[in-house]
């Protein structure tokens, strides 16, 4: 799926990233917006893609809990289309992975 920007998932690498990690997304889920932290960016071992395998880990409230899927993720006038899957629920909120490999 293409973003505003023209970018589609598999050109996103690692470095796309990096510099937001504590930074906030809006999230549009299913016409309600979202605030999802950005709480890791890490490497993963070499996969299929050419631009190098990544793991984003966003952190947000515990409820409402975002079932997976793809997501328009927006930040300062920026967008990117995201599949994301919850990993986990906590008292503070949920964590939500995103791969790419």
């Amino acid at each position: 799926m293409w973003t505003e920007g023209g970018k589609v998932a598999d050109d996103y690498t690692a470095d796309d990233f990096r510099g937001s990690v504590g930074e906030t997304f809006d999230v549009d889920a299913g016409g309600e917006k979202l605030a999802l932290v950005l709480d890791d960016v890490r490497d993963l071992p070499p996969g299929i893609r050419e631009r190098g395998c990544f793991r984003l880990s966003f952190f947000g409230p515990r409820d409402p809990v975002i079932p997976q899927g793809l997501y328009r993720f927006e930040r300062d006038g920026e967008a990117w289309d995201i599949f994301i899957v919850p990993s986990a629920q906590g008292e503070k909120g949920s964590t939500y992975e995103a791969v790419f490999n």
